[in-house]
């Protein structure tokens, strides 16, 4: 680490993602000041469109006889092909995403392969997650998906989520629309929680860290 600033100087250290107009007839910039804020700790980075991401979505399927590519074309909400999109990218890349409205707070190494999550939040009670989501005890500790990486290429715990997204998703195109608190279900922070808590003893390496790492200002932008 050079004067405590970059958060890893390694070959091993990913560069940090960002994707950006996958909103339909985005008229915004990109907010590069929170980029270039964050560029203290990652420095290198890549702002991913639509056009990188559609290559990836075959590729996927040769690689793991998937259905990703019919899946994502069948999604009438952006924010979930947005989902999808920065899972398939950190899987072929071994990158570290970030919405663009999370700002680093502080350094933190990342010098040995392995995945990296982020806290979203420790409920008290799961009573407060809506219909669909598990409400057992063990999946208090929420993951975000507003933030994770890795710095190995195909690791299989990114694989897992994007299959779990897969099934969500085909439910809900079974059953007509996707509403906000689908969208949470299906692709958002419940389907890495889910994920994570099941898998927790198959990869054990998974570092998951605090609140106090991220600022993540929740802008729900993407809902309706």
């Amino acid at each position: 680490m050079q004067n405590n600033q970059t958060l890893c100087t390694t070959a091993r250290c990913p560069s940090a993602t960002y994707i950006w107009y996958f909103k339909p007839d985005e008229t915004q910039k990109p907010p590069f000041n929170i980029i270039r804020a964050n560029a203290r700790f990652i420095k290198k980075f890549a702002l991913v469109t639509p056009a990188e991401i559609k290559p990836l979505l075959g590729m996927y399927d040769a690689m793991y006889g998937s259905d990703l590519e019919n899946t994502y074309e069948s999604v009438p909400r952006w924010i979930v092909k947005a989902d999808i999109a920065r899972l398939l990218y950190v899987l072929f890349n071994g990158s570290f995403y970030f919405d663009t409205d999370c700002s680093i707070l502080k350094p933190f190494e990342f010098n040995t392969p392995r995945m990296v999550l982020f806290t979203e939040a420790i409920l008290e009670s799961t009573h407060v997650l809506n219909e669909r989501e598990c409400k057992d005890d063990g999946v208090k500790h929420r993951i975000a998906n507003y933030a994770f990486g890795t710095n190995t290429k195909h690791h299989p715990f990114i694989k897992d989520v994007i299959e779990e997204v897969i099934i969500r998703v085909k439910t809900l195109l079974t059953e007509g629309d996707i509403s906000d608190t689908d969208v949470l279900w299906a692709s958002g922070p419940d389907a890495i929680t889910t994920v994570y808590h099941r898998t927790r003893q198959t990869y054990p390496g998974i570092l998951v860290m605090g609140q106090d790492v991220l600022n993540h200002t929740c802008s729900g932008s993407w809902r309706r």
